[in-house]
């Protein structure tokens, strides 16, 4: 080339990559590299662009355009190479016989494939979750439909009792001090990950998986800090005791003070969580609800609140059906999340009212590009403390997809009761 055509070349760069934030010049760097497969190629590749002409190097460019866009639009799968593995469940062998883009195009499916997962849930589960939250903070709240009452004894043991119109459940800590000394980050997610692990896999009384699934999911960012962070939230789960008892229907369940998992083994990032076979898993959770794989994202507040929209949510399936949303008061929400009473401290605005409204901001926006939920908060703007806020309440609206999946468990129900009805009806004309 010329010292012109040098120059024309040098500006068509530099126009290009210069209108390019830095984070995107580096991932095309990285992204080109990876569907030229080695350093090697690259290099001979822009050795023979050098010797082009500039009409060559315009056609050259044109012919990469299209890979760039490529790896542009699918960037967040190039940034997952290391676990395409266990999002496909092919084995490394497989996928290497594969193109690059067949590869793309298993994983684009797996993934919108499992949107979303389903979560054991009922009273117990949710007291495990109400305890975990409150690590870290005084005590657990007592709200409106549920009554918290807290003993410890001279053993150093701490009891947790939480009594509702349909279960009388008490979680037992006996080093309640040391485990619940600091806020809790990710056990909530942990114990999740674990109840959906061992819906998917039948009750089984070992739950399998590999630490690469905690960090396709967002709790952790590499095997290794999954692997020292599983191993801290299990201390945890491992040391809760429960007992008490559960209605489901007319039938009541009782069980005795008992662990719910038993033990961890982590070999060569393979995991296996022993599950308590002396606990019925019945008396544990009453009914499944769903919720998004991306809540995972979500940092520990926020993800506390979505978790406790979708319990909520699965109560609340009649008000789905009938109305498009339900409710959720602020009062209990507060109490769920294990915030301070009002009455308890003068800081209502940094220990309660910010953690809720920042809480819904980042929901609204990690959702963004899913539009599945909205959450709007309706309370006195003029608040003048905690107590005004916390009369407030959260309207939830969900997008047509997980409005069905409630409006159908809520139509089985009706369902159920009409047969019910029918049953009793029948008997007494006999």
């Amino acid at each position: 080339m010329n010292n012109n055509e040098d120059e024309e070349f040098g500006e068509k760069i530099k126009t290009y990559f210069n209108e390019l934030p830095d984070e995107e010049k580096q991932s095309i760097y990285r992204g080109i590299g990876q569907v030229f497969q080695t350093v090697n190629e690259v290099a001979a590749t822009v050795g023979k662009i050098a010797k082009k002409s500039a009409e060559e190097i315009e056609i050259t460019f044109q012919t990469l355009e299209p890979l760039i866009l490529y790896y542009k639009e699918n960037k967040e799968i190039f940034k997952k190479i290391d676990q395409w593995q266990a999002i496909t469940g092919l084995s490394r062998k497989q996928l290497n016989e594969m193109s690059i883009w067949e590869a793309i195009e298993i994983i684009k499916k797996c993934e919108k494939h499992k949107r979303y997962e389903h979560s054991p849930s009922g009273p117990v589960t949710n007291a495990m979750k109400m305890l975990i939250s409150s690590f870290g903070k005084d005590k657990v709240r007592t709200s409106k439909d549920l009554k918290v009452n807290t003993k410890t004894h001279l053993t150093g043991s701490t009891a947790v009792n939480f009594k509702s119109r349909n279960s009388d459940i008490t979680l037992t800590i006996d080093n309640y001090s040391s485990l619940a000394s600091r806020q809790d980050k990710n056990t909530r997610k942990i114990f999740n990950f674990l109840l959906q692990q061992s819906n998917d896999q039948h009750g089984a009384k070992e739950i399998l998986f590999n630490l690469n699934d905690l960090v396709i999911r967002g709790i952790y960012a590499n095997t290794d800090t999954a692997r020292k962070g599983l191993k801290t939230c299990m201390q945890k789960l491992t040391s809760i005791k429960v007992e008490g008892t559960v209605k489901r229907g007319k039938k009541e369940i009782v069980s005795s003070i008992q662990v719910l998992f038993t033990g961890l083994e982590i070999k060569n990032g393979n995991c296996n969580v022993s599950v308590n076979d002396k606990l019925d898993l019945k008396f544990v959770s009453q009914y499944l609800t769903i919720i998004p794989i991306w809540t995972y994202q979500l940092n520990t507040v926020a993800y506390d609140v979505i978790d406790y929209v979708f319990y909520r949510a699965r109560q609340s399936d009649k008000d789905i059906k009938k109305d498009g949303y339900f409710n959720i008061s602020l009062h209990s929400l507060s109490a769920h999340l294990g915030q301070p009473d009002p009455n308890d401290t003068e800081n209502h605005s940094v220990l309660i009212i910010n953690p809720i409204l920042n809480a819904i901001t980042e929901i609204e926006d990690t959702q963004k590009d899913y539009n599945q939920i909205k959450i709007t908060p309706f309370y006195n703007p003029e608040h003048r403390d905690a107590r005004e806020f916390l009369k407030g309440h959260l309207r939830i609206e969900l997008n047509e997809e997980l409005n069905s999946y409630f409006i159908k468990r809520a139509g089985t129900r009706d369902d159920e009761v009409k047969k019910k009805i029918k049953r009793i009806e029948s008997k007494k004309t006999q």
